[in-house]
C-alpha cells in the first residue's frame, strides 16, 4: 500500500490542460487558457489579445512555478513561450486572475473526503514563486483565510468536487485564485503536496487542532492499493 492518489489521478493532475477539461465537464470554474503547440510560436499575439493581457504563461506538465511568466505586454510573449519549451513540449497560456492567493487541502475519498480550513498565501509583490515557496522568509500565510464564512464553505465545496473530479484520494491540496470580484477559480491539483512542518498541509490542520504527526498518522492510514487483493 502507498499513500495519496493512484497513478491514474496523479497523472491527470500533473497535466494541466487534462485537468481543467475534466473540471469543465464538471462545471467547474478554471481560467481561460490556450494549449499552444510549436507550430504555433507565429501566432502569440493572437493568443494575447484572446486571453487578454496580462496573463500567465507556463509548461502544463511542471509543478513549484517552474517556467512560468507573468507576462504583461505582447513583447514578453515569445521568451516566456521560450521559457516554457525548456520543460515541455507544448506550452499552456493561461487567464490571469488578478486577487488572492488560496489554497484548500483535503484529507480522505470520495464522499468521506474533507477540507481543511482555506489558506491565503500573501508573496512579496503577489509574486509565489519558486524563491518565495522555498527560499525566502517574506511570504506569509494565513490561516484560516479572512473571508466570509458563506464564502469560504464554497470554495472548499468546489475544492471538493475538482478533487473528487480527478480521482484523487489519501491528501491533497486544490490551488485556487479568488478574483477581486470574489469570484473562485480552480488553478490545480497537487496529488503529493509538502509534507514538512511549514508546509502549506500542515498549516491547515494544524488551524483545526491537528498536530503535525497526526496528520501523518492519519496519512498512512489512508494508504492503499490501486487494485485489491482477490
Amino acid at each position: 500500500p502507498y499513500t495519496g492518489s493512484g497513478v491514474q489521478a496523479s497523472a491527470i493532475a500533473i497535466d494541466k490542460v487534462f485537468t481543467k477539461r475534466i473540471w469543465e465537464t464538471h462545471k467547474l470554474p478554471t481560467p481561460r487558457y490556450r494549449l499552444i503547440e510549436s507550430a504555433e510560436r507565429a501566432h502569440l499575439n493572437e493568443v494575447a489579445d484572446d486571453l487578454r493581457l496580462p496573463l500567465i504563461v507556463k509548461p502544463p506538465h511542471e509543478g513549484s512555478t517552474i517556467g512560468i511568466t507573468r507576462v504583461l505586454g505582447y513583447s514578453g510573449m515569445a521568451e516566456a513561450f521560450e521559457l516554457a519549451r525548456k520543460y515541455d513540449d507544448a506550452v499552456l497560456a493561461e487567464e490571469f486572475i488578478e486577487g488572492r492567493e488560496l489554497t484548500c487541502a483535503i484529507l480522505g475519498e470520495g464522499k468521506q473526503a474533507a477540507a481543511l480550513p482555506l489558506v491565503e498565501i500573501r508573496a512579496p509583490g503577489a509574486n509565489y514563486d519558486y524563491h518565495n515557496k522555498y527560499f525566502g522568509n517574506e511570504t506569509k500565510y494565513v490561516c484560516p483565510a479572512p473571508i466570509e464564512d458563506a464564502l469560504g464553505e464554497t470554495i472548499q465545496q468546489l475544492s471538493l468536487r475538482a478533487y473528487n473530479a480527478l480521482g484523487a484520494r489519501g491528501w491533497g491540496r486544490i490551488d485556487v485564485m479568488l478574483s477581486k470580484q470574489e469570484e473562485p477559480y480552480l488553478l490545480e491539483l497537487n496529488t503529493s503536496p509538502g509534507m514538512t512542518g511549514h508546509s502549506l498541509v500542515p498549516i491547515a490542520a494544524r488551524a483545526v487542532g491537528i498536530s503535525y504527526e497526526d496528520l501523518v498518522l492519519r496519512t498512512l492510514a489512508l494508504a492503499t492499493l490501486d487494485q485489491k487483493a482477490p
